[in-house]
């Protein structure tokens, strides 16, 4: 019995010799994502992001690999369907932000979504998964209704004149801090206006 288990040994190590197969331990990576803007409407912290517009995600890795690896980010939609993919190649050892552009398609469902992020090494091989929550908008839809119109019209304005004399934004009005900026502008004033024109012409 105890000749069986040598031979047994003896056969696997020349198999994963002869097969070239190597063994390789990493800690995989522990990934972070971050965004310029917040949407506490929805009783959270979650980012949100435009439908129809370009979206920059910010990955922070934390990783004891160091090796170029395939990041693929896919954006699901509240059904579950792909409405922004992209794919890039990085070395994630030296923690640095590694800035993605997705752009949002303008059939993505409004309301919770999600980043499926995918770390592979070289050989395709996955390393890491997460998912991470975030919400698509409609670009001026700052009562929820799906739709921009005379309200919103009202509530922008409102946020407006508030920033103007406080220079801060207060909580019920984050949402129209439309480009991220921690002010309600002119600049967010003209993606509203941009955006209103758009949905109602």
């Amino acid at each position: 019995m105890k000749h069986l288990k040598f031979y047994t040994a003896v056969f696997l190590l020349m198999l994963v010799a002869l097969t070239g197969w190597q063994c390789q331990l990493t800690q995989a990576p522990s990934v972070t994502i971050e965004h310029t803007t917040t949407l506490n409407q929805w009783g959270n912290e979650s980012t949100f992001i435009y439908r129809g517009h370009l979206t920059t995600v910010n990955i922070i890795f934390n990783s004891a690999y160091d090796d170029n690896v395939k990041i693929h980010v896919t954006l699901l939609d509240i059904n579950n369907v792909p409405v922004a993919v992209t794919s890039t190649t990085a070395n994630i050892s030296d923690e640095k932000p590694i800035s993605i552009d997705l752009f949002v398609a303008s059939y993505a469902y409004i309301g919770i979504a999600q980043y499926r992020i995918v770390i592979t090494d070289q050989n395709s091989l996955p390393l890491a998964t997460l998912s991470i929550p975030t919400y698509i908008a409609l670009m001026g839809d700052f009562d929820s209704d799906n739709k921009i119109t005379s309200n919103d019209v009202l509530i922008f304005m409102d946020a407006f004149n508030d920033f103007s004399r406080s220079q801060e934004i207060q909580h019920q009005y984050q949402i129209c801090d439309i480009n991220g900026d921690k002010k309600i502008d002119f600049t967010d004033l003209t993606l509203f206006a941009t955006s209103y024109i758009e949905h109602n012409s």
